[in-house]
């Protein structure tokens, strides 16, 4: 059974901090440049103006969330723009962004213990950029990147105490 809550929550703010990240790229300066300014601003508003629905798809069997989704609701319909996921202590267990229902941007896992387990990036539900695997102490297990859902150029492994194993180069 899905438990709905209602409420605003921090998706506003991403939206401009993305605005602005986008602004950097393109080389534009925020300072000076009332016009742009004004154009994000115009942005923020309007992506504010759709409700964020919080969803609890399931739960641990204390009633404590396991699955959180996040919608934006315009009218009748709904987007999903965010997951988390629970251990059953409360900690998380995964968090992740989507876009026109696919997986998109920074995605993040954890071990039980609280250490991250992995993160990687997704653009249009493929894996694509920086991924790194750790091992459940904390140390860097594996690192490299991903282009379309395949590794690209050279991948690092390492052991549980943090030192370089192998390395392989993807693109040969």
């Amino acid at each position: 059974m899905s438990k709905v809550l209602f409420r605003k929550t921090d998706h506003c703010g991403e939206q401009m901090r993305q605005c602005c990240r986008i602004a950097g790229k393109k080389g534009l300066a925020l300072s000076g440049h009332l016009f742009l300014y004004m154009i994000i601003s115009l942005m923020l508003l309007i992506s504010c103006g759709s409700d964020v629905k919080k969803v609890i798809e399931s739960t641990h069997e204390d009633g404590t969330p396991k699955t959180v989704k996040y919608y934006t609701i315009h009218g009748d319909a709904r987007d999903l723009v965010r997951e988390v996921s629970y251990y059953p202590d409360g900690g998380k267990r995964l968090e992740g962004a989507y876009e026109n229902g696919k997986r998109d941007g920074k995605w993040v896992y954890w071990y039980e213990n609280g250490n991250k387990w992995s993160e990687g990036y997704f653009k249009n539900g493929t894996r694509s950029g920086p991924g790194i695997t750790y091992h459940e102490n904390g140390q860097k297990y594996v690192e490299g990147r991903y282009d379309n859902d395949h590794r690209v150029g050279v991948w690092q492994f390492y052991d549980k105490e943090g030192n370089l194993l192998k390395e392989i180069n993807y693109d040969n």
